[in-house]
């Protein structure tokens, strides 16, 4: 599978958007399966940006990210976990040590 980043998104700069939404379609054009603007995590600007697209959408789930579900209600196609799966599983292990430590 092939992923376009337009990786313009991460700055927040609103300049940047339309660049971040040109390079997605380009990708998509060129044969990527899916685009993943890393950092794009707000609801109505996944929703404007999936509209403007036109195609599979990867969010990265940031801490801050809504749910699965209002993702997936938003038209987001793909959630990759990055590191902040690993991260919430090793923090509840920690503290469920600190528990047994009593």
């Amino acid at each position: 599978m092939g992923c376009g980043r337009p990786n313009s998104w991460r700055r927040f700069r609103l300049p940047e958007r339309p660049e971040a939404v040109e390079r997605a379609v380009a990708y998509l054009a060129a044969g990527a399966d899916c685009v993943y603007p890393i950092g794009l995590w707000e609801p109505d600007a996944l929703h404007t940006f999936i509209a403007q697209v036109d195609g599979p959408v990867n969010v990265l789930k940031l801490p801050q990210t809504p749910p699965v579900a209002e993702l997936s209600a938003t038209g987001v196609a793909r959630v990759s976990w990055g590191p902040f799966l690993h991260h919430a599983a090793l923090a509840s292990f920690a503290a469920e040590l600190a528990v047994l430590d009593r």
